[in-house]
């Protein structure tokens, strides 16, 4: 009878992903305190433009994996089980607060 455990961790990170925001968002404490009538492009930051998409280089991405697995035979069988886990997360640019 034999048994063989195995254990292994992969994982990736990225850095400087392009991400593509819309600029021109309106800030939460301008939209609170209008009508829900009001144009959405007269109270942006730049007033009477609707959005502006920008290009920045600020996401990452974190995989990170862990694996691990066993096999046992005995005289004419073999039992194998592997099992993975892990995560995938996009972390964006929190980008600019209200105010």
């Amino acid at each position: 009878m034999r048994m063989i455990l195995q254990t292994s961790y992969v994982g990736t990170l990225r850095r400087h992903l392009l991400t593509e925001p819309d600029i021109n968002i309106p800030y939460w404490t301008v939209l609170a305190n209008v009508a829900s009538t009001t144009n959405e492009n007269s109270i942006r930051p730049y007033a009477g433009v609707s959005a502006i998409n920008q290009f920045q280089g600020a996401a990452a991405s974190n995989l990170p994996r862990a694996a691990g697995g066993g096999s046992r035979s005995m005289v004419a069988v073999q039992f194998t089980a592997a099992y993975t886990c892990g995560g995938d997360w996009l972390l964006p640019n929190p980008g600019r607060t209200a105010g």
